[in-house]
Parts: C-alpha cells; sequence; structure tokens
C-alpha cells in the first residue's frame, strides 16, 4: 500500500519533509569531515603520490577529492538511512506498545547478560579476536533478548 503524499515523511523520495534536509546535511557533513581526513593522511602515506606531486600538492590533491568523494557518498549514505528509517518508522506503528516495550526490556536483559559474559574476554584479551568474540556476543544476546521479551510481552 503507498503511503498518502500528505502524510509527514512520505513523499516522491524517503523522508521528505519534517527536517530530512538537516538531517541528510549533517550526515554528509560528518562523512566529508571522515574522509577528508583520511585523503589527507594517505596523502603522505603513499610515496608515489607524494613523490609526483611534493608534499604540499599531494595533501591538497587528494584532500580535495577525498572531499568531493565524501560530498557525494555522504549524500547516498544519508538518503540510504533516511529510507531505512522511514521504512522502520512504518513498521514500528504495526507494534503495539507493550509489545515494544517489553522487546525493549528484554534487549536490555540481553545486554547485561551479553556484558557479564564479555568482560573476562576483554579484561584478560584473548588476542585479536576478542573483540569480535566480544561483538559477537553482543549483538547476539541483545537480539535474543529482544525477541523473547517481545514473544513474552
Amino acid at each position: 500500500m503507498r503511503p498518502d503524499a500528505s502524510e509527514p515523511g512520505t513523499g516522491s523520495y524517503p523522508g521528505q519533509g519534517r527536517g530530512t534536509t538537516a538531517f541528510v546535511e549533517f550526515v554528509r557533513l560528518a562523512v566529508v569531515v571522515a574522509v577528508t581526513a583520511l585523503a589527507s593522511e594517505l596523502a603522505v602515506a603513499i610515496p608515489p603520490v607524494e613523490e609526483a606531486f611534493g608534499s604540499d600538492g599531494a595533501r591538497l590533491l587528494l584532500t580535495g577529492l577525498g572531499a568531493a568523494a565524501g560530498y557525494v557518498g555522504g549524500g547516498i549514505l544519508a538518503r540510504f538511512a533516511l529510507g531505512r528509517i522511514d521504512a522502520a518508522e512504518r513498521s514500528l506503528r504495526a507494534v503495539s506498545a507493550g509489545e515494544l516495550l517489553a522487546a525493549s526490556v528484554g534487549g536490555f536483559v540481553g545486554l547485561a547478560a551479553a556484558g557479564a559474559v564479555t568482560w573476562p574476554l576483554l579484561l584478560f584479551d584473548a588476542g585479536v579476536v576478542s573483540v569480535p568474540l566480544a561483538m559477537l556476543a553482543i549483538v547476539l544476546l541483545t537480539a535474543a533478548g529482544m525477541r523473547v521479551g517481545a514473544a513474552r510481552g
């Protein structure tokens, strides 16, 4: 079913309305800053580029290219995220408040359990696999807690 175009947040593209321009531009700014900083650091880390253009020239060239790539990529990322946020908003309208609260409590309990399970792993540093295993445990136990909470709620 296609939403009514007069409803806020629904228009010709996902998220049109309700301050979406500010959201898109804020995300774009964050991506531009991150990619520009990365490109600036890469300029001095890649010797052939630095040799070809000189230290300042390479930094200027790659910083400009990074800013341009960040501007385009940030806009794409922001509009994609906005579409996902609108889809989540539409799907949440079908969920009752009690079920949502139960899932939130279940997710919090799962997150607490994940913290109890993973703190020894992170504290005693099991090597390069400790952080990925901790992340996996956190995601799995939180998701399980949400599902159990929603089912029991």
